[in-house]
C-alpha cells in the first residue's frame, strides 16, 4: 500500500522507514493515506486527518492500523464478498 502511494519498491519501505524524511511523504500523501486505509480494512471508527499526521514511521501506520481496524469476528462477510461491521 505504502509502496504504491509513494512510489517506492517494497523493499526500500522497512518499519523504521521514516515517512516524510525517508519516503518523501507530503501531507497530501497522508490525507490519501487515511482514504486508502478506510478504503482497504473495516475501520471501527474514521480515520481523521490527526491520525495520520501523527504518523512517523511505517510502523506508527501499522500501528495506527491494528488500533482501527475490526477484529475478523467483527465483520459479517456477505455472499458477494461484501463486509458490513456486526
Amino acid at each position: 500500500m505504502l509502496a504504491e502511494l509513494l512510489w517506492y519498491s517494497v523493499p526500500e519501505i522497512t518499519l523504521t522507514a521514516r515517512l516524510r524524511e525517508d519516503l518523501h511523504a507530503d501531507s497530501l500523501d497522508m490525507v490519501e493515506l487515511m482514504f486508502i486505509i478506510e478504503g482497504n480494512w473495516p475501520v471501527i471508527r474514521e480515520v481523521t486527518e490527526e491520525d495520520v499526521i501523527v504518523c512517523q514511521t511505517v510502523a506508527d501506520v501499522v500501528a495506527l492500523i491494528d488500533r482501527l481496524v475490526l477484529p475478523n469476528d467483527l465483520i459479517s462477510h456477505g455472499a458477494d464478498g461484501s463486509r458490513t461491521k456486526l
